[in-house]
């Protein structure tokens, strides 16, 4: 079973919103994890459709 796990934290300099998206499947494209930000805070589920586009687009 593949785990996605989200983590979120505001980045104080830039104010962004920074989500870590990481793969708990070792063999997963993206298991290294992503960053994503963004100006304003983003739902989990919102987060995740981002990271799950990025996951299909690398062949996964």
């Amino acid at each position: 079973m593949t785990t996605i796990r989200i983590t979120s934290d505001q980045d104080e300099e830039s104010q962004d919103f920074v989500f870590k998206v990481t793969c708990g499947n070792p063999n997963c494209p993206l298991h290294a994890g992503r960053e994503l930000r963004y100006p304003f805070k983003r739902a989990d589920i919102d987060v995740y459709n981002t990271f799950v586009d990025d996951y299909a687009k690398a062949g996964a």
